[in-house]
């Protein structure tokens, strides 16, 4: 009978330990963000006979729970930002003078980045502008549709085409 009772007891007592346990190991995890890798100014150098690549890296970080539709837009007020901010007179290139390869990406929890290849025209972009000369620029931003937030200070770049 003894036995018994303190069969019972241990197993109580372990029954009562495991339903105790709280799963607190997402604490603190951080979520799931979006940002471009190359963020902010970036210039690219542009044969005026010749094409020249730029490839844009959009990466998620956390611990991928979250999935996300995420695009690349061209975007007239980043623009518009930074030109105040810099005391600049830039303008948006005109959309002959590139192409983009890939604008939308569409991330699985298991995703961690996508590539797109933008490439200049520097046979267009010689009509729009001389050597050397920094007129035109391409203003990229990140949008997202999900449950993933932007890291905002590396959401926005600016490409500058100039040609050589």
């Amino acid at each position: 009978m003894k036995n018994l009772i303190i069969k019972i007891i241990m197993v109580v007592t372990s029954i009562s330990f495991f339903i105790a346990c709280e799963d607190n190991r997402m604490d603190g995890m951080v979520k799931d963000k979006v940002y471009l890798v190359q963020s902010g100014v970036q210039e690219v150098y542009v044969n005026y006979r010749d094409f020249a690549d730029y490839t844009v890296t959009v990466y998620k970080s956390g611990i991928g729970e979250q999935t996300a539709n995420v695009s690349i837009e061209v975007d007239e007020e980043t623009l518009k930002v930074y030109n105040e901010e810099e005391n600049t007179s830039f303008e948006i290139i005109p959309d002959v003078c590139y192409s983009i390869s890939k604008t939308n990406f569409d991330f699985s929890t298991s995703t961690v980045s996508y590539k797109s290849l933008i490439t200049f025209d520097g046979d267009i972009i010689k009509r729009y502008q001389q050597r050397g000369e920094k007129k035109y620029v391409l203003p990229l931003k990140l949008h997202v549709d999900g449950n993933v937030d932007v890291n905002e200070t590396s959401s926005r770049m600016i490409l500058i085409p100039i040609l050589e």
